[in-house]
């Protein structure tokens, strides 16, 4: 299998002085990764000249859920929020539902990831399913080549749309509502 770079790079934010503690749990709820299908780490597929696939992975192999929780916790800090916090006020739980990729002459990479923000009690302040659908057109080199330049980009658009481009969620998070 070939690898895609999956690595967020969190961009700068105005944060606030004091940083919330959050619980952070990140589960991956694919049907072919749950069934056994496809292993943790698969993240799409790309097509030769007959139509056979070729699947791809995270870079490193590691497991999409692991991935994305590091991501996102980069992402939290930078926005003011201490993750990993166990028995915190609130809990950020994030739940991949789809994520992949299917590329030939152009390919076409989908997700939808839920999210919400539950209090210490479980109860549920806020939640959002984040889905969306890029089309990724051939390159010169092949949908290979373009699948790797394009997807990367697309993967950090959904880790920004998570939290911090979702006013909902990022309210919730906030132990004074502010």
């Amino acid at each position: 299998m070939t690898s895609v770079r999956l690595n967020y790079t969190p961009g700068a934010y105005e944060k606030s002085a004091v940083s919330h503690p959050i619980e952070l749990a990140v589960a991956d709820k694919r049907p072919y990764v749950v069934n056994g299908k496809e292993p943790a780490d698969f993240v799409g597929h790309v097509r030769g000249g007959y139509g056979n696939p070729w699947g791809y992975t995270t870079q490193g192999k590691v497991p999409l859920a692991k991935q994305m929780e590091a991501d996102m916790t980069r992402e939290l800090a930078v926005l003011g929020f201490a993750g990993g916090a166990l028995g915190a006020k609130r809990k950020l739980s994030v739940v991949i539902n789809d994520f992949n990729f299917d590329g030939y002459m152009d390919g076409k990479f989908w997700y939808e990831v839920k999210v919400a923000v539950s209090d210490a009690s479980n109860a549920v302040l806020a939640e959002q399913t984040i889905k969306d659908q890029h089309t990724i057109h051939g390159s010169m080199k092949g949908a290979h080549y373009a699948i790797r330049g394009q997807v990367p980009g697309l993967y950090d658009q959904l880790i920004r749309k998570m939290v911090r481009e979702n006013p909902k969620i990022l309210q919730a998070l906030n132990p004074s509502g502010k």
